[in-house]
């Protein structure tokens, strides 16, 4: 089950216009119960937090604070109790976008390649 404040970031989130296309690969949405846990360089749990969209090379992340740009989170990404993928580093590139309730949305970029397997298991594609 969804709480409130994540149904109201989702929808929100769902309205925003894309930003200029600069990504290197093709975003696909992801399915509704998709979400991640995210650690931030100073150790801290941030769950749950809702995927926007996810690529081989980048994910959108909607989180309840602002990161600048340049800062390594560990993202992992599950989708329910079906899929739990492994602890992945990423790179905010953007957080410049505030959203209602004190949630920021987050342009983040892998590391590492996501393996298709693990885009195949959350995207709505």
């Amino acid at each position: 089950m969804i709480d409130p404040l994540t149904d109201r970031m989702m929808q929100r989130g769902s309205q925003l216009a894309a930003p200029p296309e600069n990504r290197l690969a093709p975003r696909s949405s992801c399915q509704p119960t998709v979400t991640a846990t995210v650690v931030s360089p100073d150790g801290a749990e941030i769950t749950p937090v809702w995927v926007r969209d996810l690529s081989a090379t980048g994910i959108g992340l909607v989180l309840p604070r602002q990161f600048d740009a340049g800062t390594i989170l560990t993202v992992q990404l599950h989708n329910g109790r079906q899929f739990r993928a492994p602890r992945l580093p990423v790179r905010v590139i953007h957080a410049d976008i505030e959203l209602p309730h004190e949630a920021w949305l987050h342009g983040c970029a892998f590391l590492h390649p996501l393996d298709a397997h693990v885009i195949q298991h959350l995207s709505t594609d």
